[in-house]
């Protein structure tokens, strides 16, 4: 029997652990065999923390993250006030959240909201059309100023997996000007009465970022094929495992509430934050896989989700271990690819299905604070005993719950329910 890798705690100043995480050696992938490198589990041991020593290229005892107490305690904070303010926390119990029906059941279990709150938060067929309406506003702005440029759209619109509040990602094509491009759009698209506008020009993909009038941010990159590819890619996922859809627009709203949504910022990008959604799929026990793509889906969704938050809040090895979702999934020491960052030892390290050399998850400086949130929503999930009034969902999201009926609200567009009989339905008029 192949021996098994050895647990890892991070662990803060004082000694205290507050982790306990998965941990790859120098020699995993030579020492398991396949369906145990791609199961490994979580050991837990007295000691503080045991590490994989070698020589050449892995971690030693010195190498282990030590973080100061005062950094811990401040991300500890920043998640306690979610649910601790006495301010927030009166509304939260007080006002139901917009997800939650008026028919619905009187103790609506996590699974029947996060359903719930995926109707709410899918765009409304106005909005949509003002999508639309953009793209094609923007294509004729690009078109006049380079007549032989094409544009595409490409991410969450692309893939369906956008929210009212998500950005609206475009690449264009053929301006044959280089970064030139970005300021001399940026210049036309303030003429035009775009909002908000930035040029990020150093950035890995240099991208424009503005907002139009109707409060829908965009971002436009130049001469990028790979979000074409990855969107293919998506999109083929979500066919294929019907959890993923409702578990990442769960957590691209978690995290967007955070200000925890965009990589250059040091955030989790779309992208990014499906590939760890499917590799947690495919290495979790508790799933099950619906025999064909016509079977029922029978997955308690807010097991699943209590479960994501468990692994990468309490159990993943950010410095020595990367995701990977190719071949079923598995997990690869990060020092093995030369993706440890000794600036940014804990951030995520994920490789591209489409291009297994580039790493995703390598402007995601913040992934400390990931999974500070990741692991308090665990606990919130784990301690909670909600009344027959509470959302255990409105609780888990924090303060900003709000964020898409508000941004509608100021959109003049108002959801209404329409009882069709066997369920109800949500439009909206203006």
């Amino acid at each position: 029997m192949s021996r098994k890798p050895p647990s890892m705690h991070i662990i803060d100043g004082s000694n205290k652990m507050i982790t306990n995480v998965i941990n790859l050696d120098s020699d995993s992938e030579l020492d398991f065999e396949p369906e145990d490198q791609r199961r490994m589990s979580s050991p837990s041991g007295s000691t503080p923390y045991s590490v994989g020593v070698d020589a050449d290229n892995q971690f030693s005892d010195d190498d282990v993250l030590v973080l100061e107490p005062e950094e811990v305690q401040a991300l500890k904070r920043k998640e306690h006030t979610r649910w601790h303010n006495p301010v927030t926390n009166t509304r939260l119990l007080a006002d139901p959240p917009p997800w939650l029906r008026s028919n619905a059941p009187a103790q609506t279990n996590l699974a029947q909201e996060i359903k719930m709150f995926l109707s709410h938060s899918s765009p409304l067929s106005q909005e949509n059309v003002l999508r639309a309406r953009l793209v094609t506003r923007l294509t004729e702005i690009i078109q006049n100023m380079w007549s032989d440029s094409s544009i595409e759209v490409f991410g969450s619109y692309e893939t369906d997996l956008h929210l009212p509040v998500s950005d609206l990602d475009i690449v264009v094509f053929n301006t044959h000007e280089g970064k030139n491009a970005l300021f001399k759009l940026a210049k036309a698209l303030r003429r035009q009465g775009f909002l908000n506008i930035q040029v990020i020009s150093r950035a890995r993909v240099p991208i424009i970022k503005f907002s139009d009038p109707s409060s829908i941010d965009v971002d436009i990159c130049f001469d990028q094929t790979s979000g074409l590819s990855s969107s293919a890619f998506v999109k083929s996922a979500i066919a294929e495992w019907p959890a993923l859809k409702p578990l990442v627009m769960v957590l691209k709203y978690f995290l967007r509430l955070r200000g925890l949504n965009e990589p250059f910022t040091g955030g989790i990008g779309s992208y990014a934050l499906v590939l760890m959604v499917l590799s947690f799929l495919q290495m979790c026990d508790v799933y099950k896989r619906p025999s064909s793509p016509d079977a029922p889906d029978t997955n308690d969704l807010g097991q699943l989700l209590f479960e994501f938050f468990q692994l990468y809040g309490h159990k993943f090895n950010y410095i020595t271990t990367g995701v990977c979702v190719r071949a079923g999934g598995s997990y690869f020491p990060k020092a093995r690819r030369g993706w440890f960052d000794s600036d940014c030892p804990a951030r995520l390290s994920i490789e591209d299905p489409q291009n297994p050399d580039n790493d995703v998850g390598k402007s995601s400086y913040k992934m400390l604070e990931v999974q500070m949130a990741f692991a308090a929503a665990s606990d919130v999930i784990a301690r909670a005993k909600p009344k027959a009034t509470q959302s255990l969902l409105q609780i888990v999201f924090g303060s900003g719950h709000n964020l898409i009926a508000e941004h509608r609200e100021k959109r003049n567009i108002v959801p209404v329910e329409i009882d069709t009989g066997d369920e109800t339905e949500v439009s909206e008029h203006r």
